[in-house]
């Protein structure tokens, strides 16, 4: 079940693909009003604009996501006495190797901007 969850994340995260190309193609000529910029430019240019925004947007919000989540999960811990208990406690072993779901969350947005950015290079190109 869990499993399930993230990828729902990840169908989510990337389903304004979709919805960016539905809306470049079918209402170029508002797009084109509203911004002069895009005036005289091929849908594709577009489009490839817009995975881009969006892509180095994702990029900014997982990162800043994953890392605030891992600073505040792991720091903490390293200036503890706890850790220097023996290596043979199972229960320092297994906390050291949690990862907080925001940090999978902010790992999954900031792949997902990758995504949008490479899906940018190939449309443009």
């Amino acid at each position: 079940m869990r499993y399930l969850s993230w990828v729902i994340v990840v169908l989510l995260v990337l389903s304004p693909i979709l919805l960016d190309v539905a809306f470049v193609f079918n209402g170029l000529s508002a797009l084109q009003g509203l911004f002069p910029f895009w005036n005289n430019k091929s849908t594709n240019l577009i489009l490839s604009d817009l995975l881009f925004v969006e892509g180095g947007l994702f990029l900014v919000f997982g990162a800043l996501v994953a890392g605030v989540t891992l600073y505040t999960a792991w720091v903490p811990d390293a200036f503890r006495a706890s850790l220097t208990k023996s290596i043979f406690n199972l229960k320092t072993i297994r906390k050291g190797r949690e990862i907080p779901s925001g940090a999978i969350f902010g790992l999954i947005v900031l792949s997902s901007g990758l995504v949008y950015i490479l899906d940018a290079i190939v449309v443009a190109s």
